[in-house]
């Protein structure tokens, strides 16, 4: 443990979840670092592949049913003890959801189990709750800190990554100014926010974020090939690991690889993820006569994915703004394929430019411009020595700024003055037999 430091609650929306590995590498590391982790997921993913690393999780994570006795007779006591925080709090979060069906729903599911979690965590010595995501996360870590506020304090904080700033929206605002402070994984996301509401709110202030990468460990990355350099006598390989979802812009990809077939580039293509476009991207490459170029291989875990970029020759993320606003962070993928000294590919938009400098630590192009991906991909391939310059200072890049011990030692950092020690409360016992 970290001196004086109590435990963090973190709250993840759904666990294990095979997309965002950044977070079990976060959990990880700060215990490594000597913070303490209570893991609460809001719902218990049931994933067909997970990654080994989970399973220790998976038995100490503070799981909780939709309802159940305890947590009813909790909610009771609380509504007995203050009525008119228990309630302001419910309504006034239900009214701010109003507009989305998701969040109003997603808001009165877990309110319970939240107010339920907030006395589970003090139990446990719980001295500051972490969210992951500014959705129902950042909303659970409200309702958990809020309705218990004349207990011991308990603050939370907010890790803000994409889709969670840029689409679902709903009690942005309050949960952003009732964290102590608000880790952003890209400068581009800060920006975003003092936009959209410094003028209107002083307190959301530059500093009120905190700009931390999420991160990896370079050293678990490799190549086999020289990059950019396909053997002779086999097809160069392109390698893509996106969710099968709008924003990625997977269709983009297809789209530029009929092309670079068209122009009789000997090359295949693997996208590794999984996601509702899979029928529809199926057809597509049955349309273009592809199915022998590209391949749609699904959910792989963190070893197999670092065994694909060991075989890529280029990695390529073809990224987009969907139609309802949702697109990237910073990519972990492309952190990966850069470890790996990868030469890769990427989109202009986001935060992708602090990782993929054009021409300096990868190649960009503009979104949706599949001739533009098309040109990108084959420029790569024809100039290996220039695109293995690029990935030697890609590789170099993620290791000076995305190396996963020094980001999570700045939140630590950042943690560490909201996380007083506090004395487990009453008997613990049972508390995780009720987890389902």
């Amino acid at each position: 443990m970290v001196a004086n430091v109590g435990p963090i609650a973190v709250v993840v929306s759904r666990f294990p979840a095979v997309t965002e590995t950044f977070i079990l590498r976060e959990l990880t590391e700060l215990e490594r670092q000597g913070i303490e982790v209570v893991l609460v997921p809001l719902l218990r993913h049931e994933a067909s592949s997970v990654h080994p690393e989970v399973e220790p999780w998976l038995e100490r994570a503070l799981y909780s049913p939709f309802v159940n006795p305890k947590m009813l007779l909790t909610n009771v006591s609380v509504f007995l003890r203050r009525p008119l925080l228990y309630l302001s709090t419910l309504f006034t979060l239900l009214w701010e959801a109003r507009g989305s069906a998701n969040a109003f729903f997603g808001t009165l599911g877990i309110f319970l189990k939240s107010v339920w979690n907030g006395e589970r965590v003090r139990h446990r010595g719980v001295t500051h709750i972490h969210a992951h995501f500014a959705t129902h996360p950042a909303t659970a870590a409200y309702i958990m800190s809020r309705v218990h506020a004349s207990d011991t304090d308990l603050p939370y904080s907010v890790s803000v990554h994409a889709h969670d700033i840029f689409i679902h929206q709903a009690g942005l605002h309050r949960k952003l100014c009732a964290a102590a402070f608000v880790r952003s994984i890209s400068r581009f996301n800060v920006d975003f926010l003092l936009e959209r509401f410094a003028e209107s709110t002083p307190r959301l202030g530059r500093d009120h974020f905190r700009v931390i990468h999420c991160g990896l460990e370079p050293d678990r990355y490799r190549h086999v090939s020289e990059p950019g350099r396909p053997a002779i006598g086999r097809p160069a390989r392109v390698l893509c690991v996106a969710s099968l979802r709008l924003y990625k812009g997977v269709t983009h990809l297809i789209e530029a690889f009929a092309r670079l077939d068209a122009a009789g580039i000997d090359a295949h293509l693997e996208v590794i993820g999984e996601g509702e476009l899979r029928g529809s991207l199926e057809s597509q490459i049955a349309q273009e006569a592809l199915a022998d170029r590209i391949w749609l291989v699904g959910t792989r875990t963190q070893s197999q994915v670092v065994d694909a970029l060991a075989r890529a020759d280029v990695f390529v993320l073809p990224s987009v703004v969907a139609p309802d606003g949702q697109m990237e962070g910073i990519p972990v993928s492309l952190m990966e394929a850069m470890a790996a000294g990868v030469p890769v590919v990427a989109t202009r938009l986001s935060g992708i430019p602090e990782l993929v400098v054009d021409g300096e630590t990868g190649v960009l192009v503009e979104p949706a411009d599949a001739a533009a991906l098309a040109g990108a991909i084959r420029r790569t391939l024809d100039d290996p020595e220039s695109a293995q310059g690029r990935a030697e200072r890609g590789r170099a890049l993620v290791r000076r700024q995305f190396e996963i011990g020094p980001n999570v030692g700045r939140l630590v950092e950042a943690l560490i003055p909201y996380a007083t020690v506090a004395e487990p409360q009453g008997d613990t016992d049972g508390l995780s037999a009720d987890s389902v």
